[in-house]
């Protein structure tokens, strides 16, 4: 747990649900259902009370503070994604009628869905600003300064420059001026919207029976979304003032089953569909309120202006630690904006499977399956005014850990040379988050499986999968404000390496974040009865145990390295790492994705214990369960970072992190350390 005591807040979901469902018999093959159901999900957070010490702003409440937030770092303060006053409170009602007409050897359906969802939004991101800190040491220098000039305390202020040197790579400016922060990010304006969106869909399916080993199943559906009309929208942010709507959703399904042998103990199935995602209502409030409008939200970044050596560039200079900002909105100021891509289309993912399945015992099949997942027009964030012009080539030599008895890395003496964003397209906005649909994915995977039922006593089901999965690297960001850039670069870019040059035309593509090659399951469910026959205490005792593992392995879960701090040039405010883009920071001979934590193993076991009590149906069971068994230290999470760059203003050096990839969690909310609980379950 990396977060703060009093950092955590508050959570409340309220969720209300009402079904109807009427079942009509039209005559002797024509079957009605219609379904009706109405739903409130009202979800809300709100922020403990600052920790006693904790920093405080001008507010009353914490800022988030983010040291590190890439390696072993830690963070405090106010969530920026809190307070949520209503996030959502969503009401929605849907109606879908399905109807069934059954016709010698086919079965037709026929039916539509229609939704309608009304958003109540109350949330601001970063209400009470948010630090970002790429050293501790300047972390520790503005925490100085805030309990030395704030806290009226000199001589603890004076202490921390004294005793830590580091301190002193800023030259020229007091203490009272430092603003150790890499970038500060706030946010402003109305915090209440409301917004309605619709589904709709229509289907036709046909189940054929063409003979009595093969059926056919064919299918077509015809779906939309409609997005809601702009409520702020930005005379000078022309995708602000209207949303687009995809309206060419068609999705046609095949499949089949064959039994391939008389017996019926061999079969072949196989299938494929097309089918469609809608654009979260998550991204839609996002472009509906972040504008840059005054009616709307705004939010913008700073960093100290120490970074922006260039009088003739602009530098909007951040708050004093641990302050808020003023709002610095003007007419040509709109900070950091949101929008959708004119382009924009609903998610698409192919599925196709073919199953081998043959039944080799009684109650025991054995099964080979190939599995297909093509992920096509997935969501993704750009940020589409980071000028390509502006770029600037910046080279960076390789060196060792300075702060670790000059460690050794793997590329010392060696140079890379990138290209570095320096200004924006549109001087009026920072950051432009495009909302545009151009990720793609692909999944493959071989599945082998052996299952049998509990049959005397014995029952289990073992799979092993092989699977790749690639993508354009797919995004899990619910909100823009989030994920800001999500690309290594908006546009393709040529580096050099050691002297050789390489263009990159796809800098995202590579294994996917969710790549797991190889996945081994099993669990049993044992009940042996040697000694059914025995009678009196040897009966009781060891009669009618059951034993029942479950063990599960699977390959090391995949990460990428990255590049800690900002190029050692004047930059535009959010044209942070090391290449200006603001988005993923990692180097580019490497690829997304080149590193794996260690392989998984888990066991958990079950033995229970039944005792009959009189009246059938009644009995008491005894239950000892052990969840990790051989308390297998399986590693959740690493240090991420390989690199950090080093210097201002002519110093162009990656300093090795030598520490990467060390451990640093070996738990989470589904696997943990060994635990053990032992109880007692009546049935009656």
């Amino acid at each position: 747990v990396s977060r703060g005591i009093s950092s955590f807040g508050f959570d409340g979901v309220k969720v209300d649900t009402l079904i109807a469902r009427l079942t009509s018999t039209l005559g002797h093959s024509t079957a009605n259902e219609l379904r009706y159901s109405w739903s409130r999900d009202f979800e809300f957070q709100s922020p403990h009370s600052p920790a006693p010490n904790e920093p405080v702003g001008p507010s009353g409440f914490a800022p988030q503070v983010s040291v590190m937030g890439y390696s072993t770092g830690f963070t405090f303060g106010t969530p920026d994604w809190m307070p949520r006053r209503a996030l959502p409170n969503e009401t929605r009602n849907q109606i879908a009628d399905t109807v069934s007409w059954v016709r010698h050897r086919h079965t037709f359906k026929f039916g539509f869905d229609a939704n309608r969802v009304v958003d109540e939004i109350n949330d601001l991101h970063a209400a009470y600003g948010a630090y970002y800190y790429y050293r501790r040491a300047d972390f520790i220098a503005d925490l100085c300064q805030w309990r030395g000039q704030v806290l009226n305390d000199p001589a603890f202020n004076q202490a921390c420059y004294t005793v830590i040197p580091e301190f002193d790579y800023l030259p020229g400016f007091l203490p009272s001026e430092n603003r150790g922060y890499s970038s500060y990010v706030q946010g402003f304006g109305n915090t209440a919207f409301t917004f309605r969106t619709f589904d709709g869909a229509v289907f036709a399916q046909d189940d054929w029976r063409v003979r009595p080993r093969l059926t056919l199943n064919f299918g077509l559906r015809y779906e939309f979304q409609l997005l809601p009309a702009t409520q702020t929208p930005n005379p000078l942010l022309a995708a602000s003032q209207k949303f687009p709507n995809d309206l060419n959703n068609f999705g046609p399904r095949f499949g089949f089953a064959l039994a391939l042998t008389a017996d019926g103990k061999t079969s072949l199935r196989g299938g494929y569909g097309l089918y469609y995602g809608r654009i979260g209502n998550s991204l839609i409030s996002s472009a509906l309120t972040n504008t840059g409008a005054l009616a709307g939200q705004r939010s913008y970044s700073y960093k100290p202006c120490y970074l922006f050596p260039d009088p003739k560039k602009p530098c909007l200079d951040g708050p004093l630690f641990p302050n808020a900002s003023a709002d610095p909105f003007t007419p040509t100021s709109n900070g950091n904006v949101a929008v959708i891509s004119p382009n924009m289309q609903t998610s698409q993912i192919h599925q196709m499977d073919l199953i081998l399945e043959r039944q080799i015992a009684p109650n025991t099949v054995l099964s080979a399956s190939y599995m297909l997942s093509l992920g096509r027009e997935l969501p993704n964030y750009v940020d589409i005014n980071l000028d390509p012009d502006s770029r600037q080539d910046v080279t960076y030599n390789f060196v060792p850990d300075s702060r670790n008895g000059d460690a050794a890395g793997p590329y010392d003496g060696r140079t890379l040379k990138v290209p570095v964003y320096t200004a924006r397209l549109d001087p009026n906005f920072q950051s432009i988050t495009q909302i545009r649909s151009n990720v793609n994915s692909s999944y493959n995977a071989l599945v082998v499986q052996l299952n049998r039922t509990s049959t005397r006593g014995l029952g289990f089901r073992i799979n092993y999968t092989w699977s790749h999965a690639l993508d354009d690297d797919q995004s899990s960001y619910a909100f823009p404000s989030q994920a800001r850039n999500h690309t290594l670069s908006p546009v393709p870019f040529t580096y050099t390496f050691d002297g050789t040059s390489y263009t990159v035309s796809r800098p995202d593509y590579g294994t996917s974040n969710y790549d797991v090659r190889q996945r081994l399951s099993a669990s049993v469910f044992w009940s042996p009865r040697p000694f059914r026959q025995s009678h009196g205490l040897l009966r009781g005792v060891l009669d009618h145990w059951t034993v029942a593992p479950i063990v599960h392995i699977s390959s090391g879960r995949p990460f990428s390295d990255h590049i800690s701090g900002d190029a050692p040039i004047a930059t535009c405010a959010g044209c942070d790492g090391f290449m200006g883009t603001g988005g993923p920071a990692r180097l580019p001979f490497l690829g997304r994705n080149s590193f794996r934590h260690r392989a998984f193993y888990n066991t958990d076991l079950r033995l229970s214990r039944r005792w009959t009590m009189g009246e059938t149906g009644r009995n008491l069971e005894f239950l000892a369960e052990a969840f990790n068994l051989f308390n297998h230290q399986n590693v959740t999470e690493s240090t991420h970072t390989l690199y950090r760059v080093e210097g201002f203003n002519g110093s162009h050096t990656l300093a090795y992190e030598s520490d990467f990839a060390t451990p640093v969690a070996a738990a989470n909310t589904i696997y943990r350390e060994r635990e053990i609980q032992l109880g007692l379950r009546a049935h009656f």
